[in-house]
């Protein structure tokens, strides 16, 4: 996502697959003209890049292999908090040879979430990001500080002991009893028996479409350059509801 922002087509020897998926990619229709890759050791190896941008979490066996060789590589981990996507966009611009455009892609997004915070109320309405079979988002992740930019207070420090992710009964989030449940699948929707749960009779009970927030996947999936837009999204959607209960933010 942060070379379709920063770097020239012609720089980008392979995105993963995954950049092409609309559901997951914010980027997808500007990844379909560009090359991919299934990011197999063997693979990475062919293309003999200059760079190789990874996760430190994932796939550990193709890095055993690249390892092996003088690849240049930057590490990008699990960003959360736009500060962590700022400091993550200088250094990707800056390995590509572009800083210039690193630091105007910040700006932009510094001066756009400025202005969301200038329209934002003093009363704020209270939120869980409930996902498909059960997982709720922790306190200490991206999704909370898109939620609190955009007016909301996750209560996942209630509920999940300080875990950035935990798997919840549907009793526990209803008793939380927060004045909206965020989710990344539109309501009425069910793709799989995992997605089944949101779509429980108590939870369509209490929280039918008016106390249900949508935010994509391919906004939440990670960070990047589009994270003003997945706060002006659930901006919009609170703006058009009028919650039972709301907290001073003061």
């Amino acid at each position: 996502q942060y070379l379709i922002a920063l770097a020239d087509s012609d720089q980008i020897a392979a995105l993963t697959d995954f950049s092409r998926n609309p559901g997951m990619s914010f980027f997808a229709k500007e990844a379909a003209d560009l090359p991919v890759s299934a990011g197999s050791g063997e693979e990475i190896l062919s293309l003999d890049p200059d760079l190789i941008i990874l996760s430190p979490y994932r796939r550990l066996e193709t890095r055993a292999l690249i390892s092996q060789f003088n690849f240049p590589i930057l590490e990008i981990g699990t960003a959360r908090s736009f500060e962590e996507i700022a400091r993550q966009t200088r250094e990707i611009a800056t390995a590509i040879g572009h800083p210039e455009r690193g630091a105007k892609l910040i700006q932009k997004m510094r001066r756009e979430l400025e202005a969301l915070q200038k329209s934002a109320s003093d009363e704020r309405s209270t939120a869980l990001h409930y996902q498909r079979r059960g997982f709720l988002t922790g306190e200490k992740s991206l999704m909370t500080e898109i939620m609190q930019r955009a007016g909301l207070i996750n209560l996942a420090a209630q509920v999940s002991s300080g875990a950035a992710i935990k798997r919840v009964s549907l009793e526990t989030l209803l008793n939380a009893r927060p004045d909206f449940i965020v989710t990344t699948e539109l309501p009425g929707t069910v793709k799989d028996i995992g997605t089944e749960l949101l779509e429980h009779p108590s939870l369509k009970k209490f929280y039918g479409t008016a106390r249900r927030l949508y935010i994509p996947e391919h906004l939440t999936v990670c960070g990047g350059p589009y994270f003003p837009k997945a706060v002006s999204t659930l901006r919009a959607q609170i703006e058009n509801q009028t919650p039972s209960i709301t907290h001073s933010a003061k």
